[in-house]
């Protein structure tokens, strides 16, 4: 489906935004272009991309942090003190998708 086209400047460059915007999920962009003539050049090979503009619908979980360093080990409670300099966070999240960490907020 022919969403626009563009036209060639002076220099070969040549730019295109959409005018409405691309629907959520996988889109596959190939382009052409066509002399004065009318003569069409065969499509480029596609460019597959996803449009993901929508975030998240829940939030992440901190389900538990870990201490596995001896003599005290197991899960760090809100304002308990630990030996573990690498504790291990675990949670859960939407499937696919990234977890961010930071410390100090």
């Amino acid at each position: 489906v022919e969403i626009g086209t563009a036209i060639v400047d002076s220099t070969g460059n040549w730019s295109f935004t959409p005018s409405t915007d691309l629907a959520e999920g996988a889109h596959a962009i190939a382009i052409s272009q066509k002399d004065a003539a009318g003569n069409e050049s065969p499509k480029t090979t596609p460019v597959n991309f996803t449009v993901d503009s929508v975030p998240p619908t829940a939030a992440p979980t901190l389900d538990n942090i870990n201490d596995d360093v001896a003599p005290v080990t197991g899960s760090i409670g809100e304002g308990d003190t630990t030996n573990d300099v690498r504790p291990e966070l675990t949670g859960t999240g939407e499937a696919g998708n990234s977890i961010s960490i930071y410390d100090n907020g």
